[in-house]
């Protein structure tokens, strides 16, 4: 998957979780890698910033376009918009699942 288009601010913004934004986010936020998976239930709102921001980050180096917001403007677009957090979770899940395997990996062995 190569980024994913949401609107914030007022105009359409590519955002992506790959492993670059990832790390960014793990180093700003103090957290291992491991516990990424524990976000969607665990996740405080300056970790949500942070989330949405690196996200917004790495889709824009994807998408060839400049980033224009700071940490601070996401944190200012989440008072207009309070469906942020659920929107980028929703793409954040979207990098985070698993590719299906063909149905030969499937298979059992008898």
């Amino acid at each position: 998957m190569k980024y994913e288009l949401i609107t914030i601010g007022g105009k359409e913004r590519a955002i992506r979780y790959g492993f670059w934004a990832l790390a960014q986010f793990c180093e700003m936020c103090n957290i291992k890698l491991s516990e990424l998976g524990r976000l969607e239930k665990d996740l405080d709102l300056k970790q949500a910033i942070y989330l949405i921001y690196v996200g917004l980050e790495d889709g824009a180096r994807k998408s060839g376009q400049e980033v224009e917001l700071s940490v601070e403007d996401v944190a200012d677009c989440l008072d207009e918009d309070d469906t942020l957090i659920a929107q980028a979770l929703d793409v954040f899940a979207k990098f985070q699942a698993k590719p299906k395997k063909g149905k030969s990996a499937s298979l059992k062995k008898k």
